[in-house]
């Protein structure tokens, strides 16, 4: 039973957990995973195992040798696309001050850049969508002008291009009207109140050629590193664009590839996109590697690996297939976090913008039930700047590293959970708020 739910099954979501807490995470009486099971993945161990002493720190990587402004990262693990407006203002603050302090960055999604993604001065990637949010004209054009405005933040160190995502490959969006508010319709460039169009593909973008002038065109515009995020179907399309981009010349190839897979998560999306198209990402990221490394371009093109990756093994077997990065978005320690526990509601006309995961935030905090097993226990939840710093510290020892942990105190009802680590004096007065 540990093994048989879905999206993530329960020895997955009791590690997570725990592994987030910061508690003992060691389990008894030997393994419930099925590993007689054709297919599975094991690691190999050795006879002389690495003391402690002998590891090496991680050997940063530089993205975009060929742009103006390269990006050096050093963080093996960090935060997928999430717009604002999908999640929360709480949501993207939080996010964003776990990754300044975890030193990995947050990708902004499509929804465009706000307030909110640099107020804690992490470093953010750009992702551009099909509706160009934060970066179009009026008539939903990519904007120069824009385009110049978000390069100029120092924080914003790449732009991605998002071709297709893990649940809906080829398949667009729409905000509804209702949920197009004066300040969303300002960050992502569109009318307020008016339904909000994603095409189900870039409209100037048909073929490799034209994918490969969009990429010389934003990083010529730019000057930061450039790559795209796809979902693959075809390996044949990999030779192509790959021929391409040798007949062009090396320095025209995207300086990352972002590789979703079709077990990846989204917040609506319909059920047969989510279940029946695509390819998984344990089968594309070999391949793609292969294909990298076949046509020369291992190297100058980077791979970022998204979509279901939690625990430590599951990184592993990705840095063991070739990826330099991982990011996550829908890992259960987010879930156990943010009380996420309604995605589905994603898609409803009543919920507003980023209600699904901060239905009642009062004073910044939120109070969420969540349900273990067996019994449901409330919890408050502190969007504090302090708060998600943990879920990205996948660094050396494959362990999430809380910078904050939980514990759950008692006053003199008996009844409000508090934070158990120390706490700023400005957001100790706002956890005296939360108390009333």
């Amino acid at each position: 039973m540990d093994r048989e739910e879905l999206p993530f099954n329960r020895a997955q979501r009791a590690w997570v957990y725990r592994a987030a807490k910061d508690i003992d995470n060691t389990v008894a009486f030997g393994s419930s995973r099925d590993i007689s099971t054709p297919g599975q993945v094991m690691f190999v161990n050795c006879p002389f195992p690495t003391l402690g002493e002998d590891a090496v720190p991680l050997t940063p990587v530089t993205i975009g040798p060929h742009a103006r402004t390269p990006f050096t990262a050093a963080s093996l693990f960090n935060i997928s696309a999430m717009s604002y407006g999908a999640i929360s203002k709480p949501a993207v603050q939080a996010l964003g001050a776990g990754a300044a302090q975890a030193g990995c960055w947050i990708n902004t999604g499509e929804g465009g850049l706000s307030a909110y993604h640099l107020e804690s001065g992490a470093d953010l990637v750009f992702q551009i969508g099909t509706a160009k949010n934060g970066v179009r004209d009026p008539d939903g054009k990519l904007s120069e002008d824009k385009l110049l405005e978000v390069a100029a933040r120092t924080q914003v160190r790449m732009f991605e291009i998002k071709l297709s995502q893990g649940a809906k490959p080829g398949k667009g969006g729409i905000l509804p009207g209702a949920k197009v508010t004066a300040e969303i319709a300002a960050i992502r460039g569109i009318r307020q109140g008016e339904d909000a169009i994603s095409p189900n593909r870039h409209p100037e973008v048909g073929n490799n050629a034209e994918l490969l002038d969009m990429i010389h065109r934003v990083r010529d515009i730019t000057g930061k590193p450039l790559g795209f995020k796809t979902v693959i179907g075809a390996y044949g399309w990999l030779d192509e664009l790959f021929g391409e981009i040798n007949e062009r010349g090396i320095e025209s190839a995207p300086d990352f590839i972002t590789l979703d897979g079709a077990d990846g998560g989204t917040g609506a999306a319909p059920m047969p996109l989510i279940d029946d198209m695509g390819l998984p990402l344990r089968e594309t990221l070999p391949r793609l590697i292969d294909k990298l490394t076949e046509h020369g371009l291992r190297e100058r093109v980077k791979v970022i690996a998204s979509g279901k990756l939690v625990t430590p093994a599951d990184l592993a077997w990705a840095l063991c297939m070739g990826a330099d990065f991982i990011c996550s978005a829908r890992g259960e320690h987010l879930v156990r976090y943010y009380g996420w526990v309604s995605q589905d509601r994603a898609s409803s006309e009543r919920t507003q913008p980023g209600e699904r995961m901060d239905k009642d935030v009062r004073a910044g905090g939120r109070d969420c039930t969540v349900a273990p097993p067996r019994k449901a226990t409330p919890q408050l939840f502190d969007w504090t700047p302090y708060a998600l710093a943990a879920w990205a510290r996948l660094i050396k020892t494959g362990e999430l590293r809380p910078l904050v942990q939980w514990t759950k105190a008692k006053n003199d009802k008996n009844e409000t959970p508090t934070i158990g680590t120390p706490l700023e004096s400005a957001e100790k007065g706002r956890l005296e708020d939360l108390r009333q």
